[in-house]
């Protein structure tokens, strides 16, 4: 079965904790407010392409290739220089 564009495997949902925010890494990262919405939002969106994946939480390219920088940037849509500072931060 076949679902919105490249959700070939079903998933179509991840699930937080309704704490997650509450958590330790998210407190510091939000003790950067020159970046914090940026590297959250990050975040967020790796939760989201985690799933599309499918692959147990890896980032894999459909070949089963893990993603590279250049990739990421790509996909999470971002310069590739702040996507590499926010994967370094995580």
């Amino acid at each position: 079965m076949s679902g919105p564009a490249g959700h070939q495997n079903g998933a179509y949902w991840i699930r937080l904790h309704l704490a997650e925010f509450d958590d330790p890494r998210w407190l510091i990262i939000e003790s950067f407010p020159e970046v914090a919405d940026a590297v959250q939002i990050i975040y967020i969106k790796l939760l989201c392409l985690a799933g599309k994946c499918n692959a147990r939480g890896l980032l894999l390219l459909p070949g089963g290739q893990p993603y590279g920088e250049a990739e990421l940037a790509a996909v999470l849509r971002r310069q590739l220089c702040n996507g590499a500072c926010c994967l370094a931060t995580t």
